[in-house]
């Protein structure tokens, strides 16, 4: 257990909660693993519900959109930002487990069932989870928070996500940061792109504050986004959430976060 300590320390975050989703065939499991508390949280999604992906692709069941990233040669890219455009919840790693159905089977049973070429490491991390929190479990389901309702113009088994979920969920998946030690975070774009609205939520369930939003001509490649900042534990979060290039220095602000138009257009 030592060693897969030491290797997920390398990977994974251990002094923040950390949100994993597992994909099964009939939706998906939002798991969040909080360490200062030992707790977990598991918020399933059922596959009813239709979101709207990122990348402008169009309104899928939730679980699709996994499938649909894949198609689409983006990993689970276009997934985790489709989930936190729709949730506004960061994701940092996804298991696909699209042979079993939510909540059938044990955590144990993921290593036996779920495909193990890319996720393994993720699956073991889960295992991990449930053995560092013992049964200090909460589960719940996306209807506990009111955040569904009823299409209408189809059928009463078709449901979209109400569009103030994240009203609801907040509470449940912001991390725990006393008011003195919330990162205050400036967010910068290339040209004339607009940041969306729900990146700030993001940024907040995660401690952090925007307290300031620029343009300009800044140094970010095509398609990509930058952090910067010293506060190493945050920079990296945000860097895993984002995909983005981390650096470790000081500046005016405790964090700086830059997007390239391009990549901003791919959520």
């Amino acid at each position: 257990m030592l060693v897969l300590v030491i290797r997920f320390r390398n990977k994974y975050s251990f002094e923040k909660a950390v949100n994993s989703v597992v994909v099964y065939k009939d939706g998906v499991t939002i798991i969040r693993f909080d360490p200062f508390y030992n707790e977990l949280l598991t918020l399933n999604v059922y596959e009813n519900i239709s979101v709207e992906s990122a990348g402008g692709f169009g309104s899928y069941p939730l679980k699709n959109i996994y499938a649909l990233s894949e198609n689409e040669k983006k990993g689970d890219e276009m997934f985790r930002k489709t989930i936190m455009r729709n949730f506004h919840i960061p994701i940092y790693t996804t298991v696909d487990c699209r042979n079993q159905a939510v909540g059938k089977r044990s955590f144990l049973s993921l290593v036996f069932s779920c495909r193990k070429t890319k996720d393994f490491d993720d699956i073991l991390y889960l295992i991990y989870t449930k053995w560092k929190t013992g049964n200090n479990k909460v589960e719940k389901n996306i209807e506990d928070y009111r955040g569904v309702f009823a299409k209408g113009e189809e059928s009463d088994e078709d449901f979209r996500l109400n569009e103030n979920v994240f009203e609801k969920l907040e509470l449940d998946f912001s991390q725990s940061v006393d008011i003195d030690d919330v990162v205050n975070i400036s967010i910068k774009t290339v040209g004339d792109a607009s940041v969306p609205d729900y990146f700030s939520d993001v940024v907040r369930v995660m401690g952090g504050r925007v307290v300031e939003t620029g343009r300009g001509d800044f140094d970010v490649d095509f398609g990509t986004c930058k952090i910067t900042g010293s506060n190493k534990v945050f920079i990296k979060n945000i860097g895993k959430v984002f995909g983005c290039k981390v650096v470790y220095q000081k500046g005016n602000v405790d964090a700086e976060l830059y997007f390239s138009p391009d990549y901003l257009a791919t959520f």
